[in-house]
């Protein structure tokens, strides 16, 4: 899709609940099999190649050792995901929050945070103005 508009519109009629402001890249991909278990409030930016994950189906052989289950991921208000981050089920990412690039969100991420990693480690509070310290 070459259109931010057009890539927010089709996920809105997969069942994902996205505001109309959001910012998706190209190559973003959020969970095909429950759409609908995604929540990505208003001006949220999802940037290139990232990963939305909302459940987890091991393969057959590890069927009775890993868990087969569906969780809500709920991206907030203003949260900005680096590129290439993936975020995995059951995890909710606070107002403001940024992923650093090529991060693993495996637990929530609070409100006005910066992580990186995998998995993704809390490494500063966000700016709210250019001179506030950190």
């Amino acid at each position: 899709m070459p259109y931010n508009g057009l890539r927010v519109f089709f996920h809105k009629i997969r069942g994902v609940n996205i505001s109309s402001d959001v910012q998706i890249g190209a190559n973003v991909w959020i969970d095909e099999a429950f759409p609908d278990y995604v929540s990505i409030k208003g001006n949220a930016s999802l940037s290139i190649g990232c990963k939305i994950i909302a459940h987890s189906v091991p393969h057959p052989f590890h069927e009775g050792r890993l868990p087969s289950y569906v969780a809500p991921v709920i991206i907030n208000e203003g949260a900005l995901i680096g590129m290439y981050s993936i975020v995995l089920p059951g995890v909710t990412i606070g107002k403001g929050s940024i992923i650093s690039a090529g991060s693993v969100v495996t637990s929530d991420v609070y409100p006005f945070t910066i992580v990186r990693g995998n998995p993704a480690e809390l490494i500063s509070k966000v700016r709210m103005r250019p001179d506030d310290e950190n």
